[in-house]
């Protein structure tokens, strides 16, 4: 009787205890704005689906949402009203995140398939690039019996051989084609190809093998087929006039096909930190929306003024942000729907309704109503640098803004002094805010990004995207090619100003690969400083720190082993790359993996000779031996049947080029086959002399995103 008493007492006291530490709590938060913790949380269960080991199943699923129900359910009037609506946020995004990838179901061609198969295929969109076209087909039909019929579930991305203008979006084609599949990540845990293609519903790559035939232009009267029109015919307007390399700029500021801008000037415009111009994003969808309101607000206020008093009834500012929210449609449809300009969209949208209801157009409110949009529609969106840059920078900003004191300055003077001043703190937060991601997902950040931007931001927003704007309207009726002019000058001077911030010494700072959990925390603590209130907005720092430490104690993999067994590594001074097995691909995104010079051998044996340099390794021409501290041999890589054989007699694990024998094989190896099937394989040389092993089956786990190949 005692025990149960005590073990009553213990749990009513554990329960005050709860109670009492989630009331302090909520307490300390910005409760007043609780929209920001439930973006929040509702990200924070889409991105955790995403980053799960192992497919849950609808009965997980289930139990999790039930769970954090009833547990709304019974705090939704009492103290943990906040911490209860989190949990259900974070079970909502979760159940949104299972049924999108449940219901998407892409399937991906994978390795050992047949790689060539005849089909016909409807054009879903057409992706214009500096060495030719891109066509991304749906709908398909395998004409070849009993190959690839799965394919049918799926789409892909075509290469053309024979690049033809008459390419239209919903034009039927048909072909033969050579498909190859799309590879896991390079190194386990860093860009996944086959996630961004499964929710694209890209089953695999492809290349014609001679004529792709058009068979007739199919259903070229829906709307997508129409908006893929004009903005083909934008493109080649702007190109006629402006030429390929001038207007290979506008065109991605205007309708959206980045990859038209020739390589020497897009790195320019990296360097320069003004690669968001390139982009189409919140910046460009705020001129369009802004120009439209200022102009056509001046346009009523002087017909109230001047012409019509009574238009005095009509309330012009609302008309006027409708008449611009309009534009801003049409500009999305047009600008090819990207994130960015979704959030800027939605954005604007929210503004427009708070002006028309006379409530604050800006505040974090509305943009965490744009991210629970955003995500609702794609999910995927979150992990995709995109999503996180924009709504980062702009989650800054209006923290920053809302720190800001407004007041009034008389003069033109003093008020283009105000712009410029503006515009270099916008610059300078936007830089900063986003600069951990841009290292992150780029590995460089441009240190003359304030500098560039302060003299680019203005001539882009005064000159090139009003003139761009204005040549649009006019297109129809011929009227453009002053217009197109005028915003080609402006993109000269951009362009100019690009140049000499990247000539500037040290103008950028490139570092290796970081941990993936970096979003997330910088997530955390954007979530925390906007939800803090007055001095506790600080505790993002503690966070910020933490970031730091993970930097600081992270490294990329000392070896590289791909899963057609091309081996690279960086255990000495400069990274080497060992060929034929290691493509173009491989070699360029492990040069972005170290941010090292890398140097390509032309046999392995050249790169068996430096790992020999390391007191770990002890490399032969039939393949390496890996030391653990106390110099007891810990996994072998063998390239020859003998080396097998030596690693077998010694039980020694062995990850093998060639063919192991059952009798041979132990739980720490890897015959080529299992090497094939578990993907990339990272090994990393501690300092403690132990010796870490992670493939891309360790990271990634089964996922439906994965392909078959697991």
């Amino acid at each position: 009787g005692s025990y149960h008493a005590n073990h009553k007492m213990t749990s009513a006291w554990l329960a005050n205890q709860l109670v009492a530490a989630g009331a302090r709590w909520a307490r300390w938060t910005a409760v007043e704005e609780p929209m920001v913790l439930y973006a929040g949380a509702f990200v924070l269960g889409v991105g955790g689906y995403f980053a799960l080991t192992f497919q849950p199943t609808w009965w997980q699923i289930a139990l999790f949402v039930s769970l954090a129900v009833v547990f709304w359910w019974f705090g939704r009037r009492g103290r943990m009203l906040v911490l209860s609506a989190t949990g259900l946020w974070v079970a909502l995004g979760v159940l949104l995140a299972h049924v999108h990838t449940v219901t998407t179901a892409t399937p991906l061609l994978f390795d050992g398939q047949p790689t060539w198969v005849k089909l016909s295929g409807s054009i879903e969109a057409i992706d214009y690039r500096v060495d030719g076209q891109r066509l991304y087909l749906n709908d398909l039909d395998v004409i070849n019996p009993n190959r690839l019929q799965w394919l049918e579930a799926g789409g892909l991305q075509v290469r053309p051989r024979q690049q033809r203008a008459e390419f239209a979006v919903g034009q039927r084609v048909e072909g033969q084609f050579q498909v190859f599949p799309i590879g896991p990540p390079p190194v386990p845990g860093s860009i996944d190809l086959q996630f961004r293609a499964f929710f694209q519903g890209m089953s695999a790559y492809a290349v014609s093998v001679g004529t792709v035939t058009v068979l007739d232009d199919g259903n070229v009267q829906s709307f997508n087929t129409k908006i893929a029109a004009i903005r083909q015919s934008i493109k080649n307007r702007i190109f006629e006039i402006l030429g390929e390399e001038r207007g290979g700029v506008l065109v991605a500021m205007t309708v959206g096909f980045p990859r038209t801008i020739q390589s020497e000037r897009l790195e320019a415009y990296r360097a320069a930190g003004l690669a968001h111009l390139l982009a189409i994003s919140g910046l460009h969808m705020t001129l369009v929306v802004s120009w439209v309101f200022w102009v056509l607000r001046l346009c009523f206020a002087f017909g109230q003024t001047r012409l019509l008093p009574s238009l005095w009834a009509i309330p012009i500012k609302k008309v006027a942000i409708l008449c611009a929210l309009a534009v801003g449609l049409s500009y999305f449809f047009v600008s090819g729907q990207a994130v960015p300009v979704q959030r800027a969209f939605t954005m604007a949208t929210l503004f427009a309704f708070a002006i028309i209801v006379d409530r604050r157009g800006i505040s974090l409110r509305l943009l965490c109503l744009a991210a629970i949009l955003v995500v609702t529609v794609a999910p995927e969106v979150i992990l995709g640098p995109s999503f996180q840059m924009s709504f980062a920078a702009v989650t800054v900003l209006i923290i920053v803004s809302s720190m800001i004191p407004r007041g009034s300055t008389a003069g033109l003077g003093m008020q283009l002094l105000r712009y410029a001043g503006a515009i270099a703190v916008t610059s300078a937060v936007a830089t900063l805010a986003t600069a951990l991601l841009t290292l992150f997902h780029f590995g460089q950040v441009s240190l003359v990004s304030v500098l560039a931007n302060v003299l680019a931001v203005p001539i882009t927003a005064l000159l090139v995207m009003p003139s761009a704007l204005i040549a649009l309207l006019l297109m129809p009726f011929g009227l453009e090619t002053p217009f197109l002019m005028l915003a080609g000058y402006g993109l000269d001077v951009v362009q100019l100003v690009a140049n000499i911030a990247q000539g500037l010494p040290n103008s950028t700072l490139k570092v290796a690969n970081w941990p993936r959990s970096i979003p997330a925390c910088l997530g955390l603590a954007l979530v925390c400083a906007a939800l803090m209130k007055t001095w506790r907005k600080a505790y993002a720092l503690l966070i910020l720190c933490a970031i730091g430490t993970l930097i600081a104690l992270h490294r990329p993999a000392d070896i590289v082993l791909t899963e057609d067994f091309g081996l690279a590594t960086a255990v000495v001074s400069k990274p080497s790359i060992a060929g034929p097995n290691i493509d173009a691909f491989h070699q360029s995104f492990l040069t972005d993996y170290w941010r090292g010079e890398v140097v390509q051998m032309p046999t392995q044996a050249e790169v068996l000779e430096q790992l020999n340099q390391h007191p770990q390794i002890r490399c032969s021409k039939q393949g390496c031996l890996l030391f653990d501290a106390a110099g007891k041999p810990t996994v072998g890589l063998a390239l020859t049947r003998e080396a097998v054989d030596q690693a077998c007699n010694a039980k020694i694990p062995v990850i093998a080029a060639v063919f192991v024998p059952t009798q041979c094989r132990m739980p720490a190896g890897a015959t080529p086959a299992q090497v094939r099937e578990n993907g990339p394989i990272a090994i990393w040389l501690t300092k403690n002399g132990k010796i870490r092993l992670q493939t891309d089956l360790d990271r990634r786990g089964r996922r439906p995103w994965v392909g078959a190949r697991y």
